[in-house]
């Protein structure tokens, strides 16, 4: 039983979440309290890369660093009790059916990795390793050497669906492997959730969004091998918290009561829109309009007049800065052409789908030039946390380098899953069966990275932080770019 006069078991149950930058008030207590619900993520063109090796020279920084960060970064958690509202309500598996592992383990990391290190899938893949290396260095789990696997399921540049599912099944295939941190895509993990739950092999996907992958009748199908059974974890908002997270930004920040909401005709933009025009009407907002494009529209001549005849407060658009990765069509060409029309100025607000070219060069203010200033999008990944400062320190230790926003997430879901095999180790044995039914356990803190985290009976995150960025053309030197949001950029 844990020590309640514990120091770090204090901190852990103070839950240390940093509120968003722009203090969204109803926004942020609605997350905390659980009242907000939990859609796909587009695939990023990307070329085939390799898992990065710590070099031997930073693991005495890593040492340092984990010592003084170990309040964010170790895990004491009791024997797991298994909670009323726990997704595995039988009892705790015994290890020796499942069979003990050891003295080395591997965790699986599956992402589609590119050829630029600064990409997210690859920053997720160091931040992963890095932890998987502080692990080994602070000897995390007594007399256990944990090695990283990682698998690339890009396949010639973009994520290739089948691929991923082979290498999920590759992993299984490997009894030593009790964990994976991954996938990145809701698509892919689509088809990587059945393996895993067929499999009790645990998944921590630091950026999948779409909220059928955990809920409703979808997410019960994903998991028809062992439906009380999760094996799916992931870190941060689903695309159904994001939407209303951006209504509440609208109202409290903008001062936005009056907004005009147009999707793509796809599912991710269709999704977003929905949940952000339900949450406006009940923060005091009104819809002025409603209007879908056809996927791929390239011509907004008739929303854009529509748009300028009505002149609202804000635009809403779910979508991407370029779907299908072409320029022609999405946020990027509806922002210049709403420039053309004399109604640039009106802000435009979207989801995390802006970004969605970032890293190849085909940003939304690569896309719209000056006409992007006044977008808004939202942000799945903090830009602040509590042990921020301390990663960055080990990972320009480790890497030479700055870390990318997403390492964060992927060091955190890989401290995830370690601290399900201490925990495992400690009931007895490791084994596949015990480090899932550890993550799982709803009742279960880890203290991560990011701050402590919890996971509900579906494997969402309980807590999950939001953020808003904006596009300041005066940002970097005056070459522009995104900047967090504390309310209109002049």
């Amino acid at each position: 039983m844990d020590d309640p006069n514990d120091p770090l078991v204090r901190a852990l149950r103070e839950d240390p979440l940093p509120e968003p930058p722009y203090a969204p008030g109803r926004f942020a207590e609605r997350l905390r309290r659980g009242e907000l619900g939990r859609q796909p993520r587009r695939s990023t063109a990307s070329a085939p890369g390799v898992g990065r090796r710590t070099p031997a020279r930073a693991l005495v920084v890593l040492v340092i660093v984990g010592a003084l960060v170990g309040g964010i970064l170790i895990y004491r958690a009791g024997t797991p009790t298994t909670p009323g509202s726990s997704p595995s309500p039988s009892p705790t598996p015994s290890p020796t059916a499942a069979g003990a592992l050891g003295p080395t383990i591997r965790i699986g990391i599956s992402l589609p990795l590119t050829a630029d290190a600064t990409s997210a899938p690859d920053a997720l893949r160091d931040g992963a390793l890095l932890a998987i290396t502080d692990a080994n260095a602070r000897h995390l789990i007594p007399g256990i050497t944990i090695e990283p696997v990682v698998l690339d399921h890009t396949s010639p540049g973009n994520d290739d669906l089948a691929k991923a599912v082979r290498d999920l099944e590759a992993l299984v295939a490997d009894p030593s492997v009790v964990g994976v941190v991954g996938p990145f895509n809701s698509s892919i993990a689509q088809g990587q959730i059945p393996v895993s739950n067929t499999a009790g092999l645990l998944l921590c996907s630091p950026s999948a969004s779409a909220p059928d992958l955990t809920k409703g009748p979808l997410g019960q199908q994903l998991r028809v091998s062992h439906p009380d059974q999760v094996a799916f974890l992931r870190l941060g908002p689903t695309d159904d918290d994001v939407g209303p997270g951006m209504a509440d930004f609208a109202v409290e920040a903008l001062h936005a009561h009056r907004v005009f909401v147009i999707d793509d005709g796809a599912d991710y933009g269709m999704t977003l829109a929905d949940a952000f025009a339900a949450r406006l009407q009940t923060d005091g907002g009104t819809v002025v309009d409603r209007q879908s494009t056809t996927p791929g529209t390239t011509d907004y001549a008739a929303v854009v007049k529509l748009v300028a005849a009505i002149h609202p407060d804000l635009v809403m658009y779910g979508g991407v800065n370029a779907f299908g990765g072409s320029g022609a069509s999405g946020a990027g060409a509806l922002r210049r052409q709403m420039a053309a029309a004399g109604i640039g100025g009106i802000p435009l607000v979207g989801g995390d789908g802006l970004k969605d070219l970032d890293v190849s060069g085909e940003s939304l203010l690569d896309l719209a030039g000056q006409a992007a200033a006044g977008t808004y999008s939202a942000d799945l990944v903090p830009s602040t946390y509590p042990g921020k400062a301390a990663l960055d320190a080990a990972f320009q230790a480790a890497y030479g380098r700055a870390p990318g926003p997403y390492a964060g997430p992927g060091y955190a879901c890989a401290q995830v899953i370690l601290q399900a095999v201490a925990a495992a180790a400690r009931n007895g044995g490791i084994s596949r069966a015990l480090v899932r039914y550890a993550g799982a356990d709803a009742s279960t803190t880890f203290a991560t990275v990011l701050g402590s985290v919890r996971f509900d009976a579906a494997g969402d995150e309980t807590s999950p932080n939001i953020s808003m960025d904006t596009v300041d053309p005066k940002a970097n030197g005056g070459a522009g770019g995104w900047v967090v949001a504390t309310g209109p950029v002049p």
